[in-house]
């Protein structure tokens, strides 16, 4: 569930993206680069909401920790994308 959650979560936010700024946007304007934060922003939600109720109903983690172990799963991926974002969009 947590593999499918953060498989689901990319592909989000990359729709988002290609959506709004379309298919190779080059963050060459303020609007692009609010496009992908947002994009950033809902795949980190997304993947952090899916996987901790995952860990919910594993019982992995407990009802009262799920609002910290969810903004420490999403504040996690959205330091990644921000690292990463640049480097695949000058790769391409």
């Amino acid at each position: 569930a947590i593999g499918l959650g953060n498989g689901l979560a990319a592909l989000g936010g990359a729709a988002l993206i290609e959506r709004l700024a379309g298919p190779s946007p080059r963050i060459t304007s303020g609007r692009e680069l609010t496009v992908v934060f947002a994009g950033s922003l809902v795949s980190a939600f997304v993947s952090a909401a899916i996987g901790n109720v995952a860990l919910l109903a594993s019982g992995q983690v407990g009802f009262d920790r799920l609002g910290e172990t969810a903004s420490l799963w999403a504040a996690g991926n959205l330091v990644g994308s921000f690292i990463l974002t640049p480097f695949v969009l000058s790769w391409g």
